[in-house]
C-alpha cells in the first residue's frame, strides 16, 4: 500500500490529509503534493481514495472517507474534476455527504460519468474540493 501526504490551506489553516492507495485491481491515477482548497474555517482528514473506472471507462466511481475536525458543518459536498479521453472536461465526480458533526466521519461514493460517446481519461485528486457551510 502506498502512502502519500498532501496538504491543504484552509482560509489561512493548514490541514495535512493523508491518502493511502490499495492500487490491487485498480487503475490508479496520478496524485500531486498539493490539493488546492478551502472549507470555510474547517479542518478534514481525508483517507483512502480510490479510483475504480467501469469496464468500458463510460463511468467512474472515486470512494473515500473524510473525518471532520471541526466543528458541525452543513451541507458538504466532494467533487473531484475528471476529463474524458481526449482531455476534456466532464462534469466532476462528486458526493452531497450532508452535515458532518464534529468530529464524525464519513464514506463518499463520487460518480462520473464520460459525455458525447467518449470513455473516462482521468480523475484528477490533487484538485479534490470539500465543500460545506
Amino acid at each position: 500500500m502506498k502512502k502519500i501526504m498532501l496538504l491543504i490551506t484552509l482560509s489561512g489553516m493548514l490541514a495535512v490529509v493523508s491518502f493511502s492507495f490499495n492500487v490491487g485491481g485498480f487503475i490508479k491515477d496520478k496524485v500531486s503534493e498539493k490539493v488546492d482548497e478551502t472549507i470555510s474555517n474547517q479542518m478534514y482528514t481525508m483517507s483512502k481514495p480510490v479510483i475504480k473506472y467501469s469496464k468500458d471507462k463510460k463511468e467512474v466511481f472515486i470512494t473515500g472517507t473524510i473525518k471532520n475536525l471541526g466543528p458541525k458543518v452543513n451541507n458538504v459536498y466532494v467533487f473531484v474534476p475528471c476529463y474524458d479521453s481526449k482531455g476534456g472536461t466532464i462534469p466532476d465526480a462528486d458526493a452531497h455527504i450532508g452535515t458532518i458533526g464534529a468530529g464524525e466521519t464519513w464514506n463518499f461514493s463520487a460518480e462520473a460519468m464520460a459525455t458525447n460517446g467518449l470513455t473516462i481519461g482521468s480523475c484528477d485528486l490533487k484538485r479534490i474540493k470539500v465543500r460545506g457551510f
